[in-house]
This record gives structure tokens, sequence and C-alpha cells, in this order.
């Protein structure tokens, strides 16, 4: 019995640089994918599998469709995957078959895969050719020609991870919610905070948890879980020193639904804050249930805090129905504890912030071997 075909799956060609292929892709650059002529999206519903060709419709081969001006959206081809797989009929092999797609004619599986491939260069072009519009509206040329020729000129920039210093990576495809008002992954909140580890470097004074920390406590109720002791002797060592030094806090960046809110726990004052940048100022808007998974959280880390007061976070306010920079306020209101003199966030200067966040994450950062301490204390290496 055979496998089924993953849709991601990367089906041998005989020829490692075909079009499209993954060796091919990984040496295009972002000026070579600008300039390609790229096939437009159809809706053409999938209707079936067939195992005999059908009279009157033209037959699509991987070469067949190297050549379209069109092809069928990526909607459709997703949903004629997922249904075959489901089906059970892509077991059947890669090379059995053909799937019929309305309005414009029968397709190989292996055809299918390459206009899923093609359907990722056409994104990726689109996500590109939108940063480069965005940083072209909001830097001058001259002083951006690291970023330019780094997003323009590099091999393999579908898939390229920006790295300022090790440990520190972020994939390309991640930087670009960096532009506009688009809504920040959480991949690339934690490259940005680890860099604040590394830039502020006092492990001692602050911890940063992963936005995935927060997370997995709501995923789980299983009290072995590694999740409850998440830097459970850092958070002993901060306990001390919130004994002797001012403000010692623990910070978190949280999901709350497809929007990121700002956590902090102050061990010397025994609070714990949260805001977000639609609040208006109110009362805190974190889930009783998330509450209960900090406080946990903190007794599974030998730190008793039932009793501490909650209370609201100042976080700068975002436009409603117009700004998806709730993480990039986020980013600012840890950054600005760590740092009073960087400039608050407000919507109008909404550019300049992320156009500094982007630096921070592609730009080399001259690491020093303090430095390499710290972010390997915070990481636990």
């Amino acid at each position: 019995m055979q496998t089924p075909i993953d849709i991601d799956d990367d089906i041998p060609q005989g020829r490692s640089n075909a079009p499209y292929e993954k060796a091919w892709m990984e040496a295009l650059t972002g000026q070579q994918i600008l300039t390609m002529m790229l096939p437009d999206p159809v809706d053409a519903k999938a209707e079936k599998l067939v195992l005999q060709q059908v009279q009157g419709c033209k037959v699509f081969s991987i070469n067949d469709i190297l050549e379209c001006k069109v092809i069928p959206s990526s909607n459709d081809i997703g949903d004629a995957m997922l249904a075959m797989e489901r089906d059970g009929k892509l077991s059947r092999g890669p090379h059995e078959g053909w799937i019929l797609f309305k309005g414009f004619g029968l397709v190989t599986l292996p055809g299918v895969l390459t206009m899923k491939r093609i359907h990722r260069v056409i994104a990726f072009a689109r996500n590109l050719r939108l940063l480069d519009r965005w940083l072209t509206r909001e830097v001058e040329a001259a002083s951006d020609e690291w970023t330019h020729r780094n997003l323009f000129q590099t091999p393999g920039i579908m898939h390229h991870d920006f790295s300022p210093c090790i440990p520190v990576s972020t994939n390309i495809n991640d930087l670009f919610t960096l532009r506009d008002e688009e809504w920040l992954t959480g991949s690339l909140l934690e490259s940005v905070t680890d860099m604040f580890i590394i830039q502020h470097g006092n492990t001692s004074q602050f911890m940063i948890l992963p936005t995935h920390v927060p997370s997995s406590w709501s995923n789980t109720k299983d009290d072995k879980d590694p999740c409850w002791r998440f830097r459970e002797r850092d958070v002993a060592e901060l306990l001390t020193c919130a004994q002797t030094r001012p403000d010692v806090r623990i910070f978190a960046i949280v999901n709350t639904g497809a929007h990121w809110g700002v956590l902090c726990v102050n061990l010397t004052s025994k609070t714990i804050q949260f805001g977000d940048s639609l609040d208006r100022g109110m009362k805190p808007r974190l889930g009783d249930s998330m509450l209960k998974h900090v406080r946990r959280w903190l007794r599974f880390c030998h730190v008793e805090a039932a009793g501490w007061e909650f209370k609201h976070l100042d976080v700068p306010q975002q436009p409603t129905g117009q700004s998806g920079s709730c993480g990039i306020t986020a980013l600012n209101t840890i950054e600005r504890c760590l740092d009073p003199t960087v400039e608050r966030w407000v919507h109008r200067r909404s550019a300049y912030h992320r156009l500094r966040y982007l630096a921070l994450l592609t730009r080399p950062f001259h690491v020093t071997s303090r430095h390499c301490l710290w972010i390997n204390t915070y990481r636990g290496l």
C-alpha cells in the first residue's frame, strides 16, 4: 500500500533544477521573482478524480502547466488535494489518474502539485512586492540600501532566515508582517523579544516568556507538562533579586484571540498586570482562565501569587478597525519598561516603530561574550 501524498510534498521529477522544484526555488533572488511572468489564478472547481481521459477535455502535463497563463486558484487546488486525501484516493500513487477542474481540464496529480508550488511563488511575489512598496514609501532608498540589497539579491530568499546574531533568526515570511498595519506572528514577536534580551541583557532584573508558553498553559491540564515549570530556576533567582531591587518583572505577550496583549508580573510589588491596545485604559481584559494559568505557573515555580493584586497595564492605544498594530504596541510597552528613553508608540508613527524592528532583525548585531552568556542563560542553554 502506497502512502497518500502530502499536498506539500515535492514529487521527484528527475530534474533537480526543474522550475518550481525545491532546488530551483532555493536559487531564486527577490529580483528574479518580481520579474517573473507568473500565471493568473482563476476559479476552476475540482470536480472529481478520473482514471481515464474524458473526451473533449484538455489534458495538462507538468510541461503544459509551466506554459499556462492561467491556473486554478490556490483554494481550488487545496480543496481538491484535501478531498482526494480524505477519500483515500491519493493512495493510488502520484502518477495514476487526473483531477478534472471545471472549465479548465484534466491535470495529472504531479501537475496539481506543481501548481501548488507555483501558487507559493505567486503568494511570495505578492508579499515581497507589497513590502518593497512599503519600504519605498516609508524609507529613503539611500538610507535603507542594506535591507533592499538583502531582500532582492539574496539567493533562496523564499526560505531565507535573517539572523542579526546567533541564536536569533527570523524567516522572511514572518518579516512580511512588519509592513503597513499587518498583524505580527508569534515567531516574529519572539525574535524581537530575544533581541531585547541581548540588547538589555540584565537577566537578573527581568524575564520575557516566549509567546508559545502562555498558549501551552491553555492547551494542557497535565500537571507534569513541562510548561508549568518553564524556567523554574530563573524565576527563583528573580524572586531573590526582588528582595533588594526595584521592579523585578516577568513579561509575556499573550494571544487573546487574534489580538496581542501584554502581561507583566512584578515580583517586587507582588502585582500582576495586563493591558492591550484596545482596552481604552479600562480594567484589564485578560480572561479569568488565563489569569488562573498565570497564577498556576507561578505556584509551580514556587511563587505563591494567589493574593496578588491584578491591575491594569498602560499600553498605547490603536485606532479601532484600521490598525493591526497590537503586537507592535505590546513590543513597545515591554521595550519602554526596559529602556524609558524609547519613544512611545502612536498611530501616526507606527511605520517608524515597525522599521526599527525590521532593522533590528535583519541588520548584523555585534555580539560580545557577555551577550552570548545572557541569551544562553535566558534560553536555558
